[in-house]
């Protein structure tokens, strides 16, 4: 594994801990996002959709929910799958058209199962013996998480091994830019790149779920205060 060796420096936004960046990348409180106020319900998962809207898991239901209006969208919430905890979006390069996936079996289960969501439920694409941690994609291609292996799934490929390093281990979800073959991982205190076989280490002491919204990064803390990371497709493709 190589890591990518830059300066880093440190930036406070009035947090308990500080954050230190890559040279070359800011971050910042998203524009017209503060808190999100969530409605009276404890949230196991924030699903960003986009910038004014959001899937929100609570138990075995999931909600669609404004983040202007601060209240839940829909009259009758989906169910998920008694195997299923966590929610992932795939989308393809340059189009607004997303795939629903969910994974992340019971603690005390044995193994894991990856289920698309079509035509009003999730049906199993594969079974895994070990848990999944996050999934991200495009069209052609889903990528999971699983212990300290990341793996790819195309159709009539089957699954395949990708990477593999302990760094993997504590990953929490991810976001795939199909156009440059960039994949971005977090933990709940730093975020990751990986491209072309190499993983850098672009931010510490910041984590959570991360999000790609064009040419930016959104990473949603767990305080549930949503940040914007920039700069990050610019240095990584000059980079390589």
């Amino acid at each position: 594994m190589k890591l990518l060796i830059l300066l880093l420096f440190v930036n406070s936004f009035a947090r308990a801990e500080d954050v230190k960046l890559i040279a070359g990348l800011k971050l910042e409180p998203l524009a017209k996002t503060e808190k999100i106020v969530l409605p009276e319900i404890a949230a196991d998962q924030i699903l960003v959709l986009d910038h004014d809207s959001a899937l929100v898991v609570a138990g075995n239901k999931v909600h669609f929910y404004s983040f202007a209006k601060k209240t839940l969208l829909d009259s009758k919430a989906m169910t998920l799958p008694a195997d299923c905890t966590r929610l992932a979006l795939t989308v393809n390069a340059g189009q607004t058209q997303k795939s629903l996936y969910c994974f992340g079996s019971a603690p005390k289960k044995n193994g894991d199962s990856i289920r698309i969501f079509a035509k009003g439920s999730f049906d199993t694409l594969i079974k895994t013996p070990n848990k999944i941690s996050a999934l991200t994609g495009d069209t052609n291609r889903i990528f999971f998480t699983s212990a300290d292996g990341l793996y790819q799934i195309r159709i009539h490929e089957g699954v395949k091994p990708v990477f593999a390093s302990s760094f993997l281990n504590g990953v929490q979800s991810m976001a795939f830019d199909a156009k440059r073959d960039l994949i971005y991982l977090a933990s709940k205190d730093q975020i990751f790149s990986l491209r072309g076989g190499v993983l850098d280490v672009l931010a510490k002491g910041i984590g959570g779920q991360v999000f790609l919204l064009g040419d930016d990064l959104l990473i949603l803390d767990s305080t549930n205060q949503i940040w914007q990371l920039t700069g990050v497709t610019d240095l990584l493709t000059k980079q390589k």
